[in-house]
Formats: structure tokens, C-alpha cells, sequence
């Protein structure tokens, strides 16, 4: 019987599945059997996880920090996952996908250094890389080209993730307490991999070097939260009252969770959201909380109502020169929307003097809204608004700074 003859009888025999799709799943079983038996079968962990998984790590001669990683069948492995092995942590840097119908294989180099920098949000970030002397062509992995770096010029490869994909030209980095500044990066040539291309800079008072961050003391978090419903605040007992708060971050409004509580909760209690019933009647002291960072107010519980009108200004705490910004007022009842017509005026610091560092160029009335524009001196600015009556108002200080 031929070989042809032998394809069709078997074909004929297992249906639809052929005899490609047996002799594969029969290596499967051959690989799976056998897989632990191999010299090279090492066990790892993949990113965060802390189970371990069984693969073939293969070493190479000609480069020490550089393996060839080969997982069992049916198993995934991207470019960009960070693998725990050996004590040490190596960066997935290639997978390729030409055998996967029987097992994935890729390659993996050993990170040498960390990336560590503050985000916008003030939160550290840090992440194992390999950090380059000489950077291949393509990585080389298996050409084994070289290119040399000119003086001074740093490559880094790092997973590409949602809070690489951030980094910027121009944006600095420590290693090994020598500062560097980003003069490219690309996070698109190779599948799961951030490169950065990096030139020597040099240090300044602003970099933290027993941590190993750049730009750590003007980046770092400094929050604040401020309860906007008034303090004290006064309520009906068995009624309920949204609370707000406003959580800034070296001055910009930010969106974090915030934490509430009550000192007597026989008196009063609050949820998740902010929102407060009032149980008994008292005083109790209400405190909303961000990590380490608090605001408190006095809430008093009456029998009868009470109205409690505020207005709060949301806009930026400062204008560079020559820009405008939008500013709007919310005008509430104990913690409630209501609606009121808005009026905008300018002030020098004082609160009372007409200033020229700014100007109103637009308000809706209707919106709350305002539009002010910078001059080109820098200076403080008062930025107040008032309902139609004149009986609720507020105020806002603005500063007037450089591009520079």
C-alpha cells in the first residue's frame, strides 16, 4: 500500500480529522510526556503570578544573558512578559509563533537595571529592563549583529504596558545614579516591547539618588482634599445629604476614591458615595480621607430644616501667560444641585482692586461658566462669583506664571 493510499484509508477512518492534525497531537503527547525529563526543564513565573510553570529554558553559548525559552504545548508566551527564573528577572523580548500548532518558543534576556520615575498622578513607577550599553540590530537575538552606541547614548527595552506607553521625549531617568534624558523611544517595531533610546544629561537637586529617581521632589504626590459643603454644616434629622469633596494634586484636580466616616455613628452615618443620613440629633465631625491626607467638618443634626448655600469655582489653580481657561461655578443647597445664575467679576489679590494681569474675555450665566485670559506679567489674580440676589458667593485664587 502506498503512502498516498495509507493518507486516504487513514483520513477516511478518523473523519474530518486528518492525518496532519493526529501526527501533531501525537508530538503533543510524545512533548508532554517527555517534558520534564529534558535537562533543560526549568520551573518559572510569569508576571505577577505566583504559580509556577514548567518550561525548557536552552542556554546559549555565545551570549550568557540571553535564553531561548520553549513552553509546553498548548501553553502561551507573549513578547513583553516579565519571567522570574533563577532568582533573576528576564524580559520576554521575541515569540515565535511558527511551531505553535505543537509548542510556543521565544527569547528572553535578563534585565540589568529598573526604570523608575514618577507619574503625573505623584504614584512611583517601576519596572525591570535591560539596559543597553550596545544595542542590537533588531536585538540580534539570533543574528548576533552588534551596533556600538556613540558616547554618552543608552538603549532601554522594557515591557510595554499602560504606564510605559506614557514616557516622553525629554523625560529623565537614573542609572546607577548617572542621569539620562529620553531622545526617542517606539513602541511599535517590536510586539510587546518598549524601546528608549536615551542621552546623558546631567544631575540636578532635583533628582532623588538613594532611590534612583529622577525629578523624584517636584513629581512627587502632594495632595490635598477639601469638603465643599461648608463647615459647619447644618441638616435635618432623618434627612439625607450628598457630600463633596475635592481631591488636587500639586494644585490640579484629580479623580481619586475617597474614604468617609462619622465620628458617632449612632448619630449619623455615610456611605461609600458621600452620602450622609442623619439619625439622631447632635454634632457630629465628618472626615473624608485620601491614603494619609484628611479634611473635616462639623455637621450639627437639628430638628427643623436649614438651608445651607455654597458655591464652589472649579478651574485650574493658575494661567501661563498669554492662555485662556474655563472656570465654572456649582451652586448647591446642604450638598444638592440647585439652580442660580451665575455672575464672574476680577479683583487684584486684595480681593477689592481692579487688576490687569487678567481678563474676563466670556460667561454664560446660564452655565456658570466663565472664560479668563492671562496677561504676561505674573502676579495673583481673584477670580469671584455671586448668584443674582448677591447672597452666595465665593472666590478664587488664581496665579499668573511663565511658560518658563
Amino acid at each position: 500500500m502506498s503512502y498516498k493510499d495509507k493518507y486516504i484509508k487513514l483520513s477516511n477512518a478518523y473523519g474530518t480529522i486528518n492525518a496532519r492534525d493526529i501526527h501533531i497531537n501525537n508530538t503533543k503527547t510524545v512533548i508532554n510526556k517527555l517534558f520534564l525529563n529534558n535537562p533543560s526543564a526549568k520551573r518559572v513565573r510569569f508576571n505577577d503570578s505566583t504559580e509556577e510553570k514548567w518550561v525548557w529554558i536552552v542556554e546559549d553559548t555565545k551570549n550568557s544573558t540571553s535564553k531561548r525559552i520553549i513552553m509546553p504545548p498548548d501553553e502561551s508566551l507573549k513578547p513583553g512578559w516579565i519571567v522570574h527564573w533563577n532568582d533573576e528577572i528576564w524580559l520576554c523580548m521575541q515569540a515565535d509563533k511558527s511551531n505553535k500548532e505543537i509548542y510556543e518558543s521565544g527569547y528572553i534576556e535578563k534585565c540589568n537595571a529598573e526604570l523608575k520615575w514618577v507619574d503625573d498622578e505623584g504614584i512611583i513607577q517601576s519596572f525591570p529592563c535591560v539596559f543597553y550599553f550596545n544595542t542590537r540590530s533588531n536585538f540580534g537575538v539570533e543574528e548576533d549583529r552588534i551596533m556600538t552606541l556613540p558616547d554618552g547614548r543608552r538603549q532601554v527595552a522594557v515591557q510595554l504596558n499602560e504606564h510605559t506607553i506614557k514616557i516622553k521625549r525629554d523625560q529623565r531617568f537614573l542609572f546607577n545614579g548617572q542621569p539620562f534624558k529620553v531622545i526617542d523611544y517606539d513602541s511599535i517595531s517590536d510586539e510587546g516591547i518598549f524601546n528608549i533610546s536615551l542621552e546623558s544629561t546631567q544631575l540636578s537637586s532635583d533628582d532623588n539618588l538613594e532611590l534612583g529617581i529622577a525629578n523624584y521632589y517636584s513629581k512627587l504626590g502632594n495632595y490635598t482634599i477639601t469638603i465643599l459643603n461648608g463647615n459647619p454644616l447644618s441638616i435635618q434629622n432623618g434627612t439625607t445629604i450628598q457630600l463633596q469633596a475635592e481631591v488636587k494634586n500639586n494644585g490640579q484636580i484629580v479623580s481619586m476614591p475617597i474614604i468617609w466616616s462619622v465620628s458617632d455613628p449612632s448619630l449619623a452615618e455615610v456611605d461609600e458615595s458621600g452620602i450622609l443620613l442623619a439619625k439622631n440629633k447632635g454634632s457630629v465631625i465628618v472626615t473624608a480621607s485620601i491614603d494619609n491626607v484628611t479634611d473635616s467638618i462639623e455637621v450639627n443634626i437639628i430638628e427643623s430644616a436649614t438651608n445651607n448655600y455654597v458655591v464652589n469655582i472649579i478651574g485650574s489653580d493658575s494661567i501661563n501667560f498669554n492662555m485662556s481657561k474655563e472656570y465654572r461655578a456649582i451652586f448647591t443647597n446642604n450638598g444638592l444641585p440647585i439652580e442660580e445664575s451665575s455672575y464672574f467679576y476680577l479683583t487684584a489679590e486684595d480681593g477689592v482692586s481692579p487688576t490687569p494681569l487678567a481678563s474676563i474675555t466670556s460667561q454664560d450665566s446660564i452655565n456658570n461658566t466663565c472664560v479668563i485670559k492671562a496677561g504676561n506679567k505674573i502676579g495673583k489674580v481673584v477670580l469671584h462669583v455671586v448668584n443674582k440676589n448677591g447672597l452666595i458667593k465665593n472666590s478664587k485664587l488664581i496665579q499668573i506664571k511663565s511658560l518658563i
